[in-house]
């Protein structure tokens, strides 16, 4: 038999839990947010010409490499 005061006991003991859980979420979420995307690494600069032009040439280098 459960009493009253136990259910209010394990509903506010969950409420109390995913609120810590919830604020540190955000909390984090907005360490990453602040922190920002990391630099990019230098790209290797092609001519447009070297691009293919079919979904073969796409998959014969992808082979390759």
């Amino acid at each position: 038999v459960l009493l009253g005061y136990q259910v209010l006991l394990s509903n506010g003991m969950f409420v109390v839990l995913y609120t810590i859980l919830f604020v540190l979420f955000i909390y984090l979420l907005n360490e990453k947010i602040q922190h920002g995307p990391d630099p990019l690494e230098e790209m290797e600069e092609r001519p447009v010409t070297a691009l293919p032009d079919t979904f073969r040439d796409i998959f014969r280098r992808r082979a390759r490499a």
